[in-house]
């Protein structure tokens, strides 16, 4: 049964609900806004900071970019030509103020926003030299580029006017480019390289060296890297390198496998905690100078990462689409978190008021006594992952089955009747003397007809059955499919009970809040649903029927003073 179904406010609350609803108030609640939209004939893909004025933003579709401001009009800026040329990704680099990049699958373009005009810079000699993955400048001499592509990466020491390859990289991918702190990164489909002369570069990552699989995400310092076998990876498993400003600074590596983290200039790393994750294909990944955080665009969701709980928290709220196309961060009177997704382009005040840790209150003894009934009531994370092997059909039992029966098999014989049937003419010849004719004599016609019934049996099979080699490999594609599955319900799982705790340790300053998080926690609980049957559900249902006390955890109270009876850190701490 849904939290909303049982929620029920005073009488005067419904009006404050519905006020809250349609006026949203301050910062007691924030969430994604939907300012106007570019007018974009596809959807928008990318978007980067104004090189000229810090209030506007530019923004990309395929074919088009336009210039505007994230709640003003949009005006186009240019559009490019050709059904075969699409858009891959626009940039801006504050040490050349009035230009923008636009990488292409045919070239890369420049554009002055001053003069309104617009040249190719660069045009590789072949179909795979002409895909652009990746541009950086080096910040302390602006007209020395670096630009990657699906064929090698380029060089070019005049801006763009002449261009020489790295011969170290001739038929390479290069996905990211990234000049900071004095170095130069380069990544490969497979391998992340440095370089401190802009000449030489060494190895200095593989993703292939972590089995992120049986990665201990609470205690990252602990994992050593695994020898693996190679694997095929995409181009863009590498997608950018931060760098903090911290003493001693910090890289931070995005990548299709979550994100790394090195303090001495990427000599060792380590993963940050994937706790929160719906996905660790991390697309775009940002630093938030006031928050002192990292924020990360992914296939599912973009998350601001905590560093003392080691987590990722999503921010969820009002964004329709999870697909990140784009994150920027940039700066005006404060810090707004700008992204394009599927469903368009949102904007997310990043304030700290906004989005700082909710202050936590330890609960009156009766809540939590509440709460341990409730946390011992529910279902346990084995009782649901059983729940969706049995309702995906995903259990260990059919593959043994399976060999069992293909080896049982060759103790059935196989069963063949055949007949026969052949008619053939008699026929003689009487010969006579020599004045006399020779004589044809027909005699009745010979039919042989013939039955026969065979059994056969092929013992080997019970050894060895061919069909053992197909069922090893739907085994491991189950395999894969239920480890997947145990994983993502499992990561639900203790999603939703981080909800809970928030909602009975951090009580909301608003009804719309509150509303939120049920909002949330049903969703939760809609997915468990979806991967198990409806299990969740059910067990809820006889649970609030059988002990409708509990419905007490989830009531809204007014908490008048926000900082009344508030306890941090290991004090609040929950003991089940």
């Amino acid at each position: 049964m849904s939290c909303l179904l049982r929620y029920r406010p005073k009488a005067l609350g419904l009006l404050w609900i519905l006020v809250v609803i349609l006026v949203p108030i301050g910062f007691a609640f924030q969430s994604w806004e939907k300012p106007s939209q570019p007018p974009a004939a596809g959807e928008l893909i990318s978007l980067t900071p104004h090189p000229l004025e810090p209030s506007k933003i530019l923004v990309a579709s395929r074919n088009q970019i336009f210039e505007g401001m994230d709640n003003g009009p949009w005006l186009p800026l240019w559009k490019i030509h050709g059904t075969d040329c699409e858009i891959r990704r626009i940039l801006s680099f504050k040490e050349i103020p009035g230009t923008i990049f636009v990488l292409t699958q045919d070239g890369a373009f420049q554009g002055d926003l001053r003069t309104k005009r617009w040249t190719e810079f660069y045009r590789g000699k072949s179909p795979k030299k002409n895909l652009i993955l990746s541009f950086d400048i080096l910040p302390e001499d602006p007209d020395h580029w670096f630009l990657g592509t699906s064929g090698g990466l380029f060089e070019s020491d005049d801006g763009g006017k002449t261009w020489f390859s790295f011969s170290q990289f001739q038929r390479e991918a290069i996905g990211l480019v990234r000049c900071t702190g004095g170095h130069l990164f380069a990544a490969t489909p497979r391998h992340l390289f440095i370089s401190e002369d802009l000449s030489y570069f060494r190895n200095i990552f593989s993703l292939e060296a972590w089995h992120l699989e049986e990665l201990n995400t609470e205690n990252e310092e602990a994992v050593n890297p695994l020898n693996t076998e190679s694997s095929a990876v995409s181009v863009l498993d590498f997608d950018d390198i931060i760098r903090s400003n911290d003493e001693p600074p910090r890289l931070w590596l995005a990548t299709r496998k979550g994100v790394f983290e090195s303090r001495d200039d990427g000599k060792n790393w380590h993963p940050l905690a994937r706790s929160g994750l719906r996905s660790t294909e991390i697309r775009h990944l940002v630093y938030s100078e006031d928050r002192r955080s990292l924020v990360a665009g992914t296939s599912k969701g973009i998350y601001l990462y905590e560093p003392q709980q080691k987590r990722w928290r999503e921010l969820f709220s009002g964004l329709e689409q999870s697909d990140t196309l784009g994150l920027v961060i940039i700066r005006d009177k404060e810090e707004t978190l700008l992204a394009v997704t599927k469903g368009g382009f949102f904007r997310y005040p990043l304030s700290a008021e906004n989005i700082a840790s909710l202050p936590t209150r330890l609960p009156s003894p009766d809540q939590m006594n509440l709460f341990r009934e409730l946390v011992r009531a529910e279902p346990t994370v084995r009782e649901l992952q059983d729940a969706l092997i049995r309702y995906n059909n995903l259990a260990p039992g059919k593959i043994k089955r399976w060999h069992a029966e293909s080896r049982l098999r060759s103790l059935i014989p196989t069963f063949s009747v055949s007949r026969d049937i052949s008619n053939a003419n008699n026929i003689d010849i009487d010969r006579g003397s020599t004045s006399d004719p020779d004589r044809f004599i027909i005699g009745p016609e010979d039919v042989d007809k013939d039955l026969s019934l065979d059994l056969r049996w092929d013992l080997g099979d019970f050894i060895f059955n061919s069909n053992q080699t197909s069922i090893d490999s739907r085994e491991k594609l189950m395999v894969e499919l239920r480890n997947d599955l145990l994983s993502e319900i499992t990561r639900i799982y203790y999603e939703r009970r981080r909800v809970q705790i928030e909602i009975v340790f951090c009580p909301a300053f608003s009804e719309r809040e509150h509303l939120e998080k049920l909002i949330r926690m049903d969703e939760l609980t809609a997915h468990l649903d979806g991967m198990t049957g409806g299990s969740m559900s059910e067990r809820l249902e006889k649970i609030y029927r059988d002990q409708p006390k509990l419905e007490q955890l989830w009531t809204y109270q007014e908490n008048a003073d926000p900082n009344a009876d508030l306890k941090h850190g290991p004090n609040a701490e929950l003991q089940t």
